[in-house]
């Protein structure tokens, strides 16, 4: 709060100030004052962008003393995401692949789990594809079985290979299909022999046919 006037930081970095406004005090570049009269309070009050913070970082705080202008009195700090100090000449870095930070702060960024990848621009992890797990709880991300895979990132869990395919490896994206010819009328095969020749076809188990 100021001598005579009081500013409110909105959860969208959005700030409302009103009360006496002689000497431009509310930052809105005229001399009006607002909260005076009926209907200048709630939403009838405009909200103000507040500028001023280096990229990466928000406002988290809003000082209304005196007379001075409101926007020239901030407290910036990096967002969920970037690390760095925003309060000083220093800029706000995004994290890197492969960490996160999920809180706003001058905080370093995390290490994600092993087999989990950076997402939501740095402020969570998930487990890579071929891999099953809560990473954005801190759990570990394990690698689907051989016969399963995962296509995506996530906490999804691994599904069994379709009819017609197969995976001998664990951690696994995507399964192979059968050689031309061949196939494999079970779910989660774990081999390329448990294809064998259709119909019409002739040959090993595994192909060729």
């Amino acid at each position: 709060a100021g001598m005579r006037h009081t500013c409110a930081l909105l959860d969208d970095a959005t700030i409302k100030c009103w009360g006496y406004n002689v000497h431009g005090q509310l930052g809105r570049g005229d001399v009006t004052s607002w909260g005076l009269h009926r209907n200048e309070m709630g939403e009838h009050l405009p909200a103000l962008a507040f500028c001023g913070c280096s990229p990466g970082a928000q406002i988290i705080a809003v000082s209304a003393e005196g007379n001075t202008s409101t926007t020239s009195m901030r407290v910036c700090a990096c967002e969920a995401g970037f690390t760095g100090d925003a309060a000083s000449a220093a800029s706000c870095v995004a994290c890197e692949s492969g960490t996160y930070k999920s809180g706003v702060g001058s905080a370093v960024c995390t290490s994600c789990p092993v087999n989990a990848v950076t997402v939501e621009g740095g402020m969570s992890c998930a487990c890579a594809a071929g891999f099953t797990g809560d990473a954005s709880g801190g759990e570990s991300c394990t690698a689907c079985r051989a016969g399963a895979h995962k296509s995506v990132t996530g906490s999804a869990v691994c599904s069994a290979c379709p009819v017609g395919t197969y995976v001998a490896t664990q951690g696994s994206a995507e399964c192979s299909k059968c050689p031309s010819g061949s196939s494999v009328s079970v779910t989660g095969s774990v081999a390329v022999t448990a294809c064998i020749c259709s119909v019409g076809y002739a040959g090993s188990d595994g192909g060729p046919c």
